[in-house]
């Protein structure tokens, strides 16, 4: 026990303490009292064991415990204690968490999150970075039930095999969908999309069969998908099935590039401005659909012009009518079919017309023209050509001319007057001289009879050419089958000088 301290005053038995006495001893204490509680306490100098009750602390040194050791340096020894059993929990390579984790706030994890068992938590997951479901062996599992969450875990897709996952985005920015990996059926390593919507990748691309996207160009937004052989994407609705494929070797008969179409029975079309611009068909092809003039190209005629004004068709008919055919509109009628050529038509082959050929412009044919059908009945027209009874006809109105526009020549045929009429104008002539020796001309030239050797036997009048050459060469000239051919009407000029000659002739007999 620690030395008590003398009195103040100190009183002995038997006296007698005065008034003034007491009071200074009282003074004295209170002053004492009073430095105490102003002044500082040294720890050191208490009483083990002792016990106090401050109303406020106030320490320039350590306060040590029992055992030596501050009530610092034990509080940094409780807080590495819990820190050591927080990263024993949550931030140790290889350690498990046994028990329930309970996580009011956000959970962020900014490594790999594995997950090796079920998942099980009481409100929405958000994915809000790309996210790997594995397994030990680092290959999508199949959760057994096929589940997905969206608020209670479910179902999906029962007696699938893969693995499902199903995500609802926050707004309608992502809407939701779901995709499961199929691991049967010869399908391994298959993605499939399920759902109304697929959500979209904002601010990316995306690559598939690569591992970087092919920008070369550098769009905004680029789908990437490749592969060393063959690569598809399919759209399908119920039974319509159809793709866009590229493929190094060909497929489906076309050669190896880009292919565009349908695989089920269903028509090709293509929109332009919101409206039907071209339909493709197995058989043909609609074009301009929503124009005031559509136009089909058909491997055989199907007749879509007959009933539809508007319509015209191209057609290689090798079915019916075995030919190329251009079957125009009836926008000028409402009934008549119309084909027009502008500007110049060239026909490099034979030229056949079945039906009537109507031509505001000029036409030019390199090979002749043929008329292979006979008429059942004359077409009765001014200036028209047609074949009839196996024979040909000329229709005119009065008269036909054949001119030759070069020289200003023509010949007239006067049909309405049953003659023919021949150039003799003086101005087309020049070195004119009369004609000599004519009955001695005449004399030479013989008359014959004969009948034709592919004739009908009708016996006809007229010369010989052969012999009228040796007299008169200038009336014979060669045709080009290489037959032999003569001016008769060259014959008259001569015929009226000898007649001329004759009457004089009889004439000067007369007179004498």
């Amino acid at each position: 026990m620690a030395d008590r301290p003398e009195p103040y005053i100190k009183k002995q038995p038997g006296d007698i303490m005065l008034a003034a006495d007491w009071n200074e001893a009282q003074v004295l204490a209170r002053a004492d009292i009073e430095t105490v509680r102003t002044q500082a306490i040294n720890g050191a100098r208490l009483e083990p064991g002792s016990s106090a009750r401050l109303a406020e602390l106030a320490l320039s040194g350590d306060l040590k415990f029992s055992n030596g050791k501050s009530l610092l340096q034990s509080l940094d020894a409780l807080t590495a204690s819990i820190k050591t059993a927080s990263d024993a929990k949550f931030d140790r390579s290889g350690g498990t968490l046994e028990g329930g984790l309970v996580v009011k706030g956000e959970l962020s994890v900014t490594g790999l999150a594995k997950l090796g068992g079920g998942a099980q938590v009481s409100g929405p997951i958000k994915l809000r970075t790309l996210t790997t479901i594995e397994e030990g062996d680092g290959k999508w599992s199949n959760f057994g039930s096929n589940a997905y969450y969206d608020g209670t875990w479910r179902r999906v897709d029962n007696g699938r095999a893969g693995v499902n996952l199903h995500m609802q985005g926050e707004n309608a920015e992502g809407q939701e969908f779901r995709f499961y990996r199929i691991e049967a059926n010869g399908q391994a390593g298959n993605i499939a999309v399920l759902g109304s919507t697929l959500s979209y990748l904002r601010d990316s691309h995306l690559a598939i069969g690569s591992t970087s996207v092919e920008n070369a160009e550098s769009w905004t937004r680029v789908l990437d998908v490749f592969s060393n052989s063959s690569t598809k994407l399919s759209v399908r609705a119920n039974t319509v099935d159809s793709r866009v494929m590229a493929h190094v070797s060909g497929i489906y008969g076309a050669p190896a590039g880009m292919v565009v179409g349908t695989r089920s029975a269903h028509p090709l079309s293509f929109i332009n401005e919101g409206k039907l611009n071209t339909t493709l068909q197995t058989t043909y092809i609609d074009m301009l659909c929503s124009a005031s003039g559509p136009l089909r190209i058909s491997s055989n005629w199907t007749g879509k012009p007959d009933n539809n004004r508007a319509w015209a068709e191209i057609s290689n008919d090798t079915s019916s009518h075995k030919t190329l055919m251009i079957i125009g509109n009836k926008a000028n009628d409402g009934s008549t079919r119309r084909v027009s050529v502008w500007d110049r038509l060239e026909v490099n082959g034979s030229f056949h017309v079945n039906g009537n050929a109507t031509m505001s412009g000029q036409l030019e044919v390199n090979n002749g023209v043929v008329f292979e059908n006979n008429l059942g009945a004359h077409i009765q027209r001014d200036g028209v050509l047609y074949r009839y009874g196996g024979q040909a006809y000329i229709g005119v109105d009065d008269h036909l001319f054949v001119y030759d526009w070069g020289r200003n020549k023509s010949i007239h045929l006067d049909v309405m007057n049953s003659k023919i009429n021949y150039n003799s104008d003086l101005r087309l002539k020049e070195d004119v001289a009369p004609l000599s020796s004519v009955l001695d001309t005449v004399r030479q030239l013989r008359g014959v009879s004969y009948r034709w050797k592919d004739g009908d036997g009708e016996r006809q009048l007229g010369f010989i050419a052969q012999e009228v050459e040796a007299v008169l060469p200038e009336l014979v000239s060669e045709g080009p089958n290489g037959m032999k051919q003569m001016s008769y009407t060259s014959l008259i000029p001569l015929l009226l000088e000898a007649v001329k000659a004759q009457q004089a002739q009889i004439d000067e007999l007369k007179a004498r």
